[in-house]
């Protein structure tokens, strides 16, 4: 939750109606499942005090996480789970982080002094503050790294990242509290505080649409406080936490991006605060504060497959280009947990020759070795086998042709990844 969401709560200012005629709103489904299955903690990084927000570096070797209470930003070198640099920020409340394409800067939000705060990455220095105003929280950069989008309870800032400079500002009456922008740069999503979500055009700067989201168990007022995007762009995944009295009351609507409707709504009584998506698109990330913990969406199904325990009480949450790994800020421990599942990292296998020698090894993350391997469906080519301790594909070929097999791994906690491998032979000169 943002410092400003929070502090309408605190008040009791209740949320923006949003009309009917916006979209209603769609019946919950399902209930968060008590266990995640593959899914697990495999490790907590302790940062600075109240960790809030957090965004993963494009090539997946840091992770970047505001502390709110400490206007500090902590850097996290992903490979070794420790802290690498802690970067003074501001001395308001920072409320969002995010990073730009290149991987050069970073963009924290501040929503007591109603700034964005510019670092460099390569510095880790603190290069340019930028005034927006109207307790901005969320922030998302455009794909092509040209405009910075930031959320506040006025509307929508526009950031020209050439020249440090607000170009202008998109009004927005049902209070913007987190922003998303669509692959192609096109479009603009704010999850707003009046329970509802917001379509901008990039081009124009204009609203398209605002609709509803949210389920009727919610009560007579909710707030969506977090966004993400699939890589696809086809759809969009929002956390609403409901008003009514028994608390944690929550759901995940799932929006159409073609239509801009919400399709579906995932009831989640934990307490949600953010989404991610992982980088595959098979899995929405979501945190929970309240009792804690990480309920893992599969998108196919719109269906939890569980949720993984997590008592540090996670706010906000992040993925990278790695598909094995998520990073859960936890606002009640001063931690990052990594939270991590198997993945069989090789996609593709190299061709082979009729006759010839043939050795190629596939690759597994996400757990703790010793990993064995094994051919669950299909089969390799006559003449080919597979390593099961090794994962190594070896062997001489016999007969030229394309294969295709299912193979899985199991890491040494007995949770398994599977993947599907196409190995093509061709027949000897």
């Amino acid at each position: 939750m943002t410092w400003e969401t929070a502090v309408r709560k605190r008040a009791g200012l209740a949320a923006i109606a949003v009309p009917l005629a916006l979209g209603g709103f769609a019946a919950p489904v399902a209930s968060a499942a008590p266990a995640a299955g593959n899914f697990f903690v495999a490790g907590t990084i302790p940062v600075g005090s109240r960790p809030g927000a957090i965004a993963v570096s494009p090539d997946g070797r840091h992770a970047y996480v505001v502390n709110d209470s400490a206007g500090t930003l902590s850097v996290i070198d992903t490979s070794t789970r420790t802290v690498a640099s802690t970067i003074p920020v501001s001395a308001g409340l920072s409320a969002g982080v995010a990073v730009n394409p290149a991987g050069t800067r970073l963009y924290v939000t501040d929503s007591q002094l109603g700034l964005v705060s510019v670092i460099s990455t390569v510095t880790d220095q603190v290069t340019a503050t930028i005034q927006v105003g109207g307790n901005p929280s969320g922030v998302a950069v455009s794909p092509d790294g040209g405009r910075v989008y930031v959320a506040n309870l006025a509307g929508v800032a526009v950031i020209s990242t050439a020249t440090g400079q607000v170009t202008a500002t998109i009004p927005d009456s049902q209070q913007p509290d987190a922003v998303a922008v669509t692959p192609n740069g096109a479009r603009v999503y704010t999850a707003n505080s009046s329970g509802s979500v917001s379509v901008i055009s990039a081009a124009t700067g204009q609203v398209i649409t605002t609709f509803a989201v949210g389920g009727n168990d919610l009560g007579p007022a909710s707030f969506a406080i977090g966004i993400a995007m699939n890589p696809s762009g086809s759809r969009a995944y929002v956390v609403n936490e409901g008003s009514n009295a028994a608390g944690g009351v929550g759901d995940v609507s799932v929006i159409n991006t073609a239509t801009n409707t919400d399709i579906d709504d995932i009831s989640d009584n934990n307490g949600p605060e953010g989404v991610a998506v992982s980088p595959d698109g098979r899995y929405a990330y979501v945190a929970n504060l309240d009792p804690g913990g990480v309920s893992v969406l599969g998108t196919a199904s719109n269906e939890f497959t569980g949720t993984v325990p997590d008592p540090g009480g996670p706010e906000a949450i992040a993925t990278g280009p790695a598909d094995a790994y998520a990073y859960a800020a936890n606002v009640n421990a001063n931690s990052v947990s990594v939270i991590a599942h198997p993945v069989i990292a090789t996609s593709s296998l190299p061709a082979g020759t009729t006759g010839r020698q043939y050795r190629s090894t596939l690759h597994a993350v996400g757990g703790t070795a010793p990993w064995t391997w094994a051919i669950v469906g299909g089969s390799l080519p006559a003449g080919l086998f597979l390593g099961h301790s090794t994962g190594q594909i070896g062997g001489t070929p016999t007969t030229a042709g394309t294969r295709t097999f299912t193979v899985q791994a199991t890491n040494s906690s007995g949770r398994t990844a599977t993947a599907q491998l196409t190995l093509a032979i061709h027949p000897a000169p």
